[in-house]
């Protein structure tokens, strides 16, 4: 009994995955260019890690999710492949809402903090990179609009014939 070859163990995908390890390698190494891009951001909201580091993170993050949620995408059926994207966006999107509203109660407290609230608040966004709830939203998208054009696409395509 001849065993079939998996589609996943293949050349072209052993080269995907070596470009793709590759590449979460490269973008790590953007902090190496820390003198370059400036020592960090700062301002009255505060001052925050240096600008090449959160480069690196956040690059590295969108670098891991996003091409698993494509991956994820063709294997799913697309009506899953909807509700999956849809829960993630969802999930995704309160856990940014409650860091913003969590730092923005927390800054609302000093006196200069409410002339920047909103600087505040996308200054929180842009150096959380502890967990990545902004790629895992973006992800989530990605799952919920590749489903949503399968399903499209399979409803306007003709119905077979049945004679």
């Amino acid at each position: 009994m001849a065993s079939v070859p998996s589609k996943l163990l293949s050349l072209r995908n052993l080269v995907w995955f070596t470009a793709w390890v590759i590449s979460l390698f490269g973008v790590l190494q953007i902090q190496a260019l820390e003198n370059r891009w400036g020592h960090s951001i700062c301002g009255a909201w505060g001052c925050g890690p240096p600008l090449a580091a959160l480069v690196a993170y956040h690059g590295f993050w969108f670098l891991l999710i996003l091409p698993l949620a494509v991956l994820l995408s063709h294997q799913l059926h697309p009506g899953n492949s909807r509700r999956v994207g849809l829960v993630v966006f969802a999930i995704a999107t309160a856990a940014i809402a409650l860091i913003v509203i969590v730092d923005a109660i927390d800054f609302w407290q000093y006196p200069t903090g409410r002339n920047y609230l909103v600087q505040r608040c996308l200054f929180r966004l842009a150096t959380y990179v502890d967990f990545p709830f902004i790629q895992l939203a973006l992800s989530g998208l990605v799952l919920w609009r590749c489903g949503a054009r399968k399903v499209s696409q399979s409803d306007s395509a003709p119905a077979a014939d049945p004679l």
